[in-house]
């Protein structure tokens, strides 16, 4: 059985064929906090927790570094959804790799995640 030719729209009206590369995601290193990200996270626990004792920095300065819980930072994220571009700290616990901490840096102060996205869903509600 001998078939038609195709009909000339279906025809591309370029001679090269068009074809799009495959989406290739930029591969983000982290590395590790500097002294000045790890006081700015120290000082920002101590903050919402409340409680701006001496003895509660110590105790949330050994659970965030005295432990085996790594800690890493992405610079130059962009996270398009979200419209966010800047670094994201991420604190892996180290009893259960599920609980997870994700931090950014929003107008140069650190913010954690979670409780911004918790925030912005009550406002909206309460609206």
């Amino acid at each position: 059985m001998r078939r038609n030719p195709p009909a000339d729209w279906l025809i591309p009206k370029s001679a090269e064929p068009t074809t799009q590369k495959p989406y290739k995601p930029r591969l983000l290193k982290p590395r590790l906090p500097t002294e000045q990200e790890k006081q700015e996270l120290l000082d920002y626990c101590v903050r919402e927790s409340g409680d701006t004792t001496q003895e509660n920095r110590s105790n949330l300065e050994w659970m965030l570094f005295g432990g085996e819980s790594p800690i890493v930072v992405f610079d130059d994220v962009a996270i398009y959804y979200g419209e966010y571009t800047g670094r994201l700290l991420v604190i892996v616990g180290d009893v259960d790799p599920t609980i997870t901490e994700t931090y950014l840096w929003l107008d140069g102060k650190i913010q954690n995640a979670s409780l911004l996205k918790q925030r912005k869903l009550h406002k909206a509600s309460s609206k």
